[in-house]
Formats: C-alpha cells, structure tokens, sequence
C-alpha cells in the first residue's frame, strides 16, 4: 500500500506536482477500507459472535484499531451486521455497537454544550457547569420535558453526522431512546 499524503484532497496539497496521484492512492485507499476491510472485520466479529464470553468481554475500539479502522467507521460496521437475526448473540453485537454509538455521540454533545455555554456566558464557572451538566443528564435519562426532541433530534442528528446515516435502523431512528433503553436490559 502506498504512503497516504495528509494533503491529498486538501487545498494544501494544490502546490504539490504529485496531488493527482495523492489523491487518487486516498480514493483508492478508501474504497478499499469501505468495501474489503469493513466487511472482513464484520465477518470477523459475526464468527466470534458465537461465543457471549466474547461478546461480554469485547472492546469495540480495540477490535477495530487491531484492524486499522477507527471508530467513526463503527456505523458502517454496523450496517454489515444483519438486523433481523435469530441468534441472540449477533443482536447483542449489534445493541453493543449502538451503545458505543450513543455513548461517543451524548460525549460530544455534552463538550457542544459545554463549549457554547462558556463562549455565550464568556465563563467557566463550576456552577454554571454543574448546572448545565445536570440538565444534559436529564435529557440523556428521560427527566426532562424535552427528552423526546433531544434524542430524536440532536442525538439521531449527532449520530449521523458522527457515524453516517446508516449507523441507525429506521426503527433507531423514530425511538432511539426506547431502542437505548432495549439494549441496557439485554445485558
């Protein structure tokens, strides 16, 4: 495999007298993880999925690093897990891999707030992040009044922007909350 340039599709590699082929080695690279890689790892975690120890004991992240992938690729994953099985095991992988999902989206939504509130309240006041915390944790746990447009929104939103359209289902998408709550009783 080639050398990838970091600025292959950038503006900074338009000096570069070897961007066409910068960019076409990151095309080509990317095609290959999309369409070889993602599917052998899915294929890999689908035959380890046989085992609960396994599943019990599995990081997501190692899994995918140990094969090259990062984590933004974990919807595409996925996608390559079939959603209608029998097998208890491979819907366990595929509430895992939505937790994870979540968990990273609500951690980014949070540092969001965070961000906003310092920057329109020009502080960084403890109180007022404790304040601002407490209320995104409501959200996140169905205490609020506006649990429903915070995850069917800003989380379903956060979600495809993070992780590609296809990391939810249509049934994700219209209860994402229920569809969380659904994957903590399976543990």
């Amino acid at each position: 495999a080639p050398f990838l340039s970091p600025d292959a599709l950038t503006a900074f590699g338009m000096h570069d007298p070897d961007i066409f082929e910068h960019n076409r080695d990151v095309r080509e690279s990317t095609y290959f993880l999309f369409t070889r890689v993602v599917k052998k790892l899915a294929e890999r975690l689908l035959d380890r999925a046989s085992s609960m120890e396994y599943l019990r004991s599995l990081s997501l992240s190692k899994e995918l690093h140990a094969c090259g992938v990062n984590m933004r690729h974990l919807g595409l994953i996925r996608k390559e897990i079939p959603e209608s099985s029998s097998d208890p095991n491979v819907s366990y992988l595929r509430e895992l891999m939505l937790r994870e999902i979540v968990g990273r989206t609500l951690k980014q939504l949070l540092r969001d707030y965070m961000r906003r509130w310092m920057r329109s309240e020009r502080s960084s006041s403890e109180f007022g992040l404790i304040l601002l915390v407490t209320q995104f944790l409501n959200l996140t746990t169905g205490a609020h009044s506006n649990r429903d447009t915070f995850w069917n929104e800003r989380v379903v939103t956060g979600i495809a922007q993070r992780f590609g359209i296809d990391a939810l289902t249509d049934s994700d998408r219209r209860d994402l909350f229920g569809a969380i709550g659904s994957a903590a009783s399976l543990k």
